[in-house]
């Protein structure tokens, strides 16, 4: 199986945005799974790709309007699903990075307060 990026990048003119959304939600998963093993760099990756995907979802977008002015871009329902699929693991994916930025910030003391009061004193 070719790499998803090289794949995009190489028919990305050929893939139709149904096609390209049943990727996304696949990137959408990975960076799911990354967050949630704290991988930043597979979540790093994917971000990327998802942003790639994005790109080229715009483009097929277009010259789908372009061919047919005035109508919509009709998806079947299985992209659509994909959509349903995609806003929920986003719903999820924001949880955990939230919930990781909150850990985070807990162990490594972020957001504490000083050691030393208006008045100089030290805190206890």
């Amino acid at each position: 199986m070719t790499a998803l990026p090289e794949m995009v990048d190489e028919i990305h003119h050929e893939l139709e945005p149904s096609a390209i959304i049943g990727s996304l939600a696949e990137v959408v998963e990975r960076q799911l799974e990354a967050a949630r093993s704290l991988d930043a760099g597979t979540l790093s990756e994917a971000t990327a790709q998802r942003q790639d995907l994005l790109f080229h979802l715009r483009l097929a977008t277009q010259e789908a309007r372009a061919a047919s002015p005035g109508s919509r871009v009709h998806l079947d329902p299985e992209a659509q699903l994909n959509l349903r699929r995609i806003a929920a693991l986003d719903r999820r994916l924001q949880v955990v990075l939230d919930s990781v930025n909150q850990t985070l910030g807990a162990v490594l003391n972020r957001g504490a307060t000083t050691t030393y009061g208006l008045n100089g004193r030290m805190k206890r």
